[in-house]
């Protein structure tokens, strides 16, 4: 079944948007805004996460990132943590800030053990490590790069994700969401915000 452009693209430009706001939050450089950027994250998490339930969408979303010319090295450790975060969010929508945000076995399992993707994650010992680009004229420049070292979850009671990713460094790894977003056929406007 074909899903309604229109509404889709109602999404998309929310996503976008708050997408911008939010990186305008983070060039500020002032953490008293720390309150208004987790209720973005917050925000584009279960957005995106009501735009990728069209089937067609989220193919065509991991089509994108898989064949991504920009910046194509450890795509997949960038959409792996962005799913990984937007899961626990939208799951597990019980803390007020990014400092709050646990994963455990306990938390993971409560109810049935259905978030996969969340133990897949924290199944072993890892570095990951991937960089972001923004559009700046007709170049890509990078203007960040994220470096993540993940913990097993079976050798922590609890593991905190502000100890292995910054509210920041989320917001960036966030931002990748709006390259994805123009090259869906919905005729968004080009924005200058980040690529994969």
């Amino acid at each position: 079944m074909d899903y309604n452009k229109d509404i889709a693209k109602i999404f998309a430009t929310r996503i976008m948007n708050q997408v911008e706001e939010a990186l305008e939050l983070v060039w500020d450089g002032y953490e008293h805004n720390n309150d208004k950027k987790f209720q973005l994250i917050k925000s584009i998490a279960s957005i995106t996460s009501e735009l990728l339930d069209t089937a067609e969408i989220n193919e065509k979303m991991i089509e994108i990132a898989e064949s991504s010319k920009i910046n194509g090295d450890n795509v997949k450790d960038k959409f792996e943590t962005f799913k990984m975060i937007r899961n626990v969010l939208n799951h597990f929508p019980i803390f007020d800030s990014w400092d709050e945000i646990y994963v455990s076995s306990e938390l993971i399992n409560w109810n049935n053990p259905k978030y996969s993707q969340i133990l897949e994650y924290f199944k072993t010992e890892k570095e990951m490590s991937y960089r972001i680009y923004l559009l700046e004229g007709d170049e890509w420049v990078e203007k960040k790069k994220i470096d993540i070292k993940v913990p097993q979850l079976g050798k922590y009671n609890k593991i905190y994700l502000k100890d292995i990713i910054s509210l920041e460094d989320v917001i960036w790894t966030f931002s990748a969401i709006d390259y994805y977003l123009q090259y869906l056929d919905l005729n968004i406007e080009q924005r200058f915000i980040a690529s994969l």
